[in-house]
C-alpha cells in the first residue's frame, strides 16, 4: 500500500478513535481498515483511546489486535499517555492486558514517572506496585531458572516435581467496563 494511500485510510479512523466514535471504529474495521494505521507521529488508535480515557473504544480496539505496547515516534505508548492523563481505568486495562510499565520515552521517562509529575498519585501508585511485582517475579522466575539448572542428586530415588500452574496470573485490579478483566489465579476467580 503506498504511503499516501496509507495516511488517507488513517485519517478516518483516527479521527473517529479521538472523538471516541466506537460504532464509527468497528465500522472502519469492518471495511478493511487495519487496526494499527499511524498518523506521521506514530500514533495510533489506540492512542488515542488511551489519551482520551475511553475503555469501550480501548477494549474494542485490543480486541481487533491493536498492539498494546506500541510507541509513538517520542515513544509514547498508549500505557504513558493514560497515565499522563491520569486515566486510571485505562492503565488498569492495558496493565491487565500485558502493556509493560517499564518503557521510556526518549527522555527517559516511564508512565509511573509521567503520572506522579502530572500529581496523579492513585495511577503513580498502581504503576509502581505494578513494577514492583513484575522486578519481584523476574527475580523468582530467575531462581527457578537456576534451581532447574543445578544437577539434583538422585540417591537412587525418583522424585515428581509439580509443575507450575499454567493457569496462574497475577491479579491485576481490572476496570469494571472491560471484557478482558478476569485473570484466574490458580483456577480461582477473583
Amino acid at each position: 500500500m503506498a504511503s499516501a494511500e496509507k495516511q488517507q485510510e488513517s485519517g478516518p479512523l483516527l479521527r473517529a478513535a479521538y472523538e471516541g466514535d466506537v460504532d464509527r471504529v468497528k465500522e472502519l474495521l469492518l471495511a478493511g481498515v487495519p487496526v494499527d494505521i499511524a498518523n506521521q507521529a506514530g500514533l495510533q488508535a489506540i492512542h488515542f483511546a488511551a489519551k482520551t480515557g475511553n475503555v469501550d473504544l480501548a477494549s474494542e480496539l485490543l480486541r481487533q489486535g491493536a498492539s498494546i505496547n506500541v510507541p509513538s515516534h517520542d515513544v509514547f505508548t498508549p500505557l504513558y499517555m493514560a497515565a499522563q492523563i491520569g486515566h486510571l481505568e485505562i492503565v488498569m486495562l492495558l496493565l491487565a492486558q500485558g502493556s509493560d510499565p517499564t518503557t521510556k520515552t526518549q527522555n527517559g521517562s516511564t508512565a509511573k514517572d509521567v503520572a506522579y509529575q502530572q500529581g496523579y498519585q492513585a495511577v503513580a501508585e498502581l504503576l509502581e506496585e505494578y513494577e514492583r511485582r513484575l522486578i519481584q517475579r523476574s527475580r523468582e522466575n530467575s531462581v527457578e531458572d537456576e534451581a532447574e539448572k543445578s544437577p539434583k542428586p538422585t540417591n537412587g530415588v525418583k522424585s515428581k516435581i509439580c509443575p507450575k500452574n499454567p493457569s496462574y496470573q497475577e491479579v491485576i485490579p481490572s476496570p469494571k467496563h472491560s471484557p478482558l478483566k478476569t485473570k484466574p489465579t490458580n483456577g480461582v476467580e477473583k
